[in-house]
């Protein structure tokens, strides 16, 4: 790691009791957009149905005025003709008798329809195509491929790895003060901040190894995706450019050619190199987004003198390849000639596979590779609920480093320079101080040094004995946790060590 790594902060709390009090989360919050409804607003802000025929009604639909009002009825029939001759004006009873559909066509706000279908109720056909896409096609309409099930996907172990100087940080932060620090809150803080730790992914199948391009470069479970980014990726580490001058181009030039959208200059049109840049430039740039002739329209001629010029002054230099990795080093005059070259001497080698990666946390973090980067984050939630790998991984640097680890009340691990020990139960050959402290703390667990200053010394008028009072009871407050007869912890809150059979339950 080039950048020194900050101070860890030992006092452990989360990030919303740091912030100010007064300050509101929700100020900038501006509401969600009223949203509506899949078939509209068919129910009002409050939740209740629109009445019908009300307001909030939608066009069409019935309302609580009586039939005759609106001008339907049993004697109306499904067009203005009248009734055929040798047919009854009655109907009987069923669904295309507009006495039992509640009104005529005309009173529904439906134009009626001469060839003798039904149509469908206003927004019927939109709500019914809509709801067969949300649903997706049919079970027997489904293709054989969409009715495959999907590939399993590729087991992998994420191992996430503290960095040595962090932890070599860590530890000289915590000698340096005698206090108490819980082992898993400080692998916490390694697997929250990417720039502490490393990732190490493995794959379970042999089969499907994971492809890195380069030594230390991007890592994918996808060979092609590699090969495809390979050449921009490592263009630099295999070849070198330079810009050499030459003569500019002689003629009378009346006019360039002018790429619209790069605003590349490719030249005079009668010029001998302007097909060879117009091709380049389609190859390099245009290709995989248009056709040629489309591309065609966006060249435009100049006949702006100052145009000309610039042309003539970009003309008058070339830029040369060469490659790196060969004893008789190999000249290209062309971007394409040098991945060719690439592509045909480098690339198998490039693109390595393995079973076993490893990767900073920062790059673990920018991985294109959906199933790798799915999988590190399913791991990194995980371990950040419970951080037994990080903190396993901890303890033996921790041990080496001279510090104590420990367990103290729920059987929490804690670390420190010093290990606990219970003082001796006679306290009358101590002095005052130590006595007072000993059974103000057994009284009071999780109290503070405020707690102690507070109840073991008197308030007096005189301000120099209460100084020299306050001196005396912080010297025998430190030499006690720096014996291990109280613990002081990460939050400044004081507690006695364990007893001997408490201690090993």
């Amino acid at each position: 790691m080039s950048d020194p790594l900050p101070d860890f902060n030992l006092i452990l709390l989360p990030d919303w009791l740091k912030e100010p009090a007064d300050k509101n989360p929700y100020a900038d919050y501006e509401g969600e957009p009223q949203s509506r409804g899949r078939r509209g607003d068919r129910f009002d802000r409050g939740g209740e149905r629109p009445r019908r025929g009300g307001p909030g009604a939608r066009p069409g639909a019935r309302s609580d005025t009586p039939r005759d009002a609106r001008g339907g009825g049993p004697e109306r029939r499904r067009d203005d003709r009248g009734p055929r001759s040798g047919q009854r004006s009655e109907r009987p009873n069923g669904p295309n008798n507009p006495s039992n559909s509640g009104g005529s066509k005309a009173a529904k706000g439906q134009a009626p329809r001469r060839d003798g279908q039904r149509p469908p109720r206003a927004g019927q056909g939109r709500d019914q195509n809509r709801d067969n896409r949300e649903r997706g096609p049919r079970r027997e309409q489904q293709s054989p491929a969409a009715a495959a099930p999907q590939q399993p996907a590729v087991p992998l172990q994420v191992d996430f790895i503290p960095e040595s100087e962090g932890i070599a940080a860590l530890t000289q932060q915590i000698k340096g003060a005698p206090k108490a620090c819980p082992l898993y809150s400080l692998a916490r803080m390694f697997l929250n901040k990417p720039e502490r730790h490393r990732v190490r992914i493995t794959t379970q199948a042999p089969a499907c190894p994971i492809y890195r391009l380069g030594e230390d470069g991007p890592i994918s479970l996808n060979r092609a995706h590699l090969e495809r980014e390979a050449f921009r990726t490592l263009r630099n580490s295999y070849y070198s450019e330079e810009t050499q001058e030459i003569e500019a181009p002689k003629g009378n030039f009346s006019n360039v050619a002018r790429c619209r959208i790069s605003g590349v200059l490719l030249g005079p049109t009668n010029h001998h190199g302007y097909q060879p840049a117009l091709r380049r430039l389609y190859d390099t740039r245009f290709s995989r987004r248009s056709s040629y002739e489309q591309f065609l329209r966006q060249i435009e001629v100049v006949n702006d003198p100052a145009v000309i010029e610039q042309w003539k002054k970009e003309s008058s230099s070339v830029t040369v390849f060469r490659t790196l990795k060969e004893e008789t080093p190999v000249e290209f005059k062309t971007l394409a000639e040098v991945e060719a070259h690439f592509r045909a001497h480098y690339l198998d080698t490039a693109v390595q596979s393995h079973l076993t990666v490893e990767v900073g946390g920062v790059a673990s973090r920018n991985i294109n590779d959906r199933a790798l980067r799915d999988a590190i984050r399913a791991a990194w939630e995980k371990e950040r609920g419970f951080p037994a790998q990080l903190a396993n991984q901890l303890r033996p640097h921790f041990v080496e480093a001279g510090l104590q680890i420990w367990k103290h009340r729920k059987r929490v691990l804690f670390v420190s320079t010093v290990r606990p020990s219970r003082f001796a139960a006679d306290t009358a050959g101590v002095s005052g101080n130590v006595a007072a402290i000993l059974g103000t703390v057994e009284a009071q667990p999780r109290c503070t040094r405020a707690d102690l200053s507070a109840k073991l010394i008197p308030a007096s008028g005189d301000e120099a004995e209460a100084q020299k009072a306050k001196a005396a009871l912080a010297a025998d407050l430190h030499w006690m946790i720096s014996s291990g007869h109280v613990i002081e912890f990460h939050d400044g809150t004081l507690d006695l060590p364990l007893p001997p059979k408490e201690a090993v339950k």
